[in-house]
């Protein structure tokens, strides 16, 4: 019996138990945080804006640092959902509730005293892994608003509130579209001081 198989025979309640804490776990794993400080003995949350995420750890570390923390926090997001896919692949509602967990790990991490990320990166990914086209589509979008705002707090967002309108559009499953709901909301509040700094003009720019 395959590894999958195996996983597959767990009564429904210990599938979704498992899974969810595994997302968490996953979603959990601080790389910005760990990366900095291997890198400079700093904890990233004592600058900018206290976030591990990759535009902070770029602050603190550096361009090559932030594209390390970005690869790995988008690849923590994507292999929760494709691992979800695998396990139970009819289940959609399992899919979204197991990519919810990892951007709550992400954002209140178990290593970190339940403090974090603001989810941007991972949410992407689980995007990719739900819908690749919508993924690559909402990447393109926040990559232009980056580029005409210098602010990536902006292009998150934004991104947020796309996602679902693509999702519907593309006629993707009914519990993708709630998810995509849900995690942009979760989002905009992880980002509520950004929203503050950008009524009041106070926003830093990333250069």
């Amino acid at each position: 019996m395959s590894f999958f198989s195996t996983l597959q025979s767990l009564p429904t309640p210990t599938l979704w138990a498992g899974g969810l804490m595994l997302s968490y776990l996953l979603g959990s794993l601080p790389f910005g945080f760990w990366l900095v400080k291997l890198l400079t003995g700093e904890d990233v949350r004592n600058h900018g804006s206290g976030s591990t995420g990759t535009t902070n750890v770029k602050r603190v570390a550096g361009t090559k640092a932030a594209l390390a923390v970005l690869l790995l926090d988008f690849g923590k997001g994507l292999l929760v959902v494709l691992f979800a896919k695998a396990l139970a692949p009819s289940l959609s509602w399992l899919h979204v509730a197991m990519a919810f967990m990892a951007l709550i790990g992400h954002s209140k991490s178990i290593f970190l005293g339940f403090t974090g990320g603001k989810s941007a990166a991972t949410g992407l990914a689980t995007m990719f892994g739900l819908a690749p086209l919508v993924g690559l589509l909402l990447t393109l979008f926040a990559l232009a608003s980056f580029k005409l705002t210098r602010t990536v707090s902006i292009g998150s967002m934004l991104a947020g509130i796309l996602a679902p309108i693509l999702l519907f559009l593309f006629q993707a499953p009914s519990p993708y579209v709630w998810y995509a709901v849900l995690a942009a909301l979760y989002v905009i509040y992880l980002h509520r001081e950004n929203i503050r700094r950008l009524l009041t003009g106070q926003e830093n720019k990333l250069t």
